[in-house]
């Protein structure tokens, strides 16, 4: 599971994210494996490896909730069409996590 947190974040709070990895790493962990806390490109990153699986949870500290606007096409919506500048989703490092996360799944 990859958990992507933006540390300013005004509807997800750190602390709801913080409580939200703790479930996870008991998860993951059920009582075998190991958990690691480094930093990637000057974010945290936490990693839980065990019997459950592999979880990474990766802070950025800039990063707010989304407030993706989109613009309405008759009955469709296109969303993604402009982002803040500091939504999680463009902090430096985000695409990157996502994709180094999935390659470690190989």
């Amino acid at each position: 599971m990859l958990m992507l947190s933006g540390v300013r974040d005004e509807v997800v709070p750190r602390e709801h994210m913080k409580d939200l990895w703790e479930i996870v790493q008991k998860r993951t962990l059920a009582g075998q494996g190991s958990e690691t806390k480094v930093e990637e490109e000057s974010k945290p990153v936490h990693e839980v490896h065990g019997r459950g699986g592999y979880s990474k949870l990766v802070e950025f500290e800039w990063g707010t909730h989304s407030e993706c606007q989109g613009v309405a096409y008759g009955n469709m919506t296109a969303a993604m069409l402009t982002f803040p500048s500091d939504d999680t989703c463009v902090q430096p490092g985000y695409w990157k996590a996502v994709l180094h996360f999935i390659q470690s799944l190989h």
